[in-house]
């Protein structure tokens, strides 16, 4: 039986962070109907250890959902079939000139992140999306901090080069 404090602290947890959760296993999983299921497993996975995690609790669920998205993705062999449908990047402007280029513009932001290196993906979502915090990420991953802000910084070089070339 899992303690009713654990349970209602991670209940509490993912109602906070369910879009970031969301968007890391999206970007792992590539599919958003996986990637529902890539959190849901994850949350219970935390749950069913009936004990709160040691160090910091974010990291710890972000870990267990990222981990839920790979091991998802290894049972289905998953594989990216059609492009995301650009959910991340919703545009909520009513003036139809505005939403086109903001979709063009977010069509292009989308093609620069399918290009970067998986792992430097995967950073930019937690950071950008999830905004965790560098140590936060390396205990997500399970890497030295040095090599988050090294993922990080390409990844960010990457984005700015092909959005500029883009935009040339």
């Amino acid at each position: 039986m899992v303690p009713v404090h654990h349970a209602e602290s991670t209940s509490i947890l993912y109602a906070e962070q369910r879009q970031g959760l969301f968007a890391v296993a999206l970007a792992i999983v590539r599919d958003p109907a996986l990637a529902e299921d890539a959190v849901h497993d994850g949350v219970h996975r935390v749950l069913a250890r009936g004990r709160p995690p040691e160090g910091d609790p974010v990291a710890f669920l972000y870990a267990s959902v990222r981990n839920a998205a790979i091991d998802l993705t290894r049972r289905r062999r998953v594989r990216q079939t059609a492009p995301l449908d650009g959910s991340l990047f919703d545009d909520r402007q009513s003036d139809p000139l505005l939403r086109a280029i903001d979709r063009e513009m977010s069509e292009r932001l989308r093609r620069a992140i399918e290009e970067l290196t998986p792992e430097q993906r995967e950073v930019v979502v937690l950071r950008s999306v999830a905004r965790l915090g560098f140590e936060q990420i390396a205990a997500v991953c399970g890497v030295p901090l040095g090599t988050v802000a090294a993922r990080y910084h390409r990844a960010v070089a990457a984005l700015r080069s092909q959005i500029q070339e883009t935009l040339a």
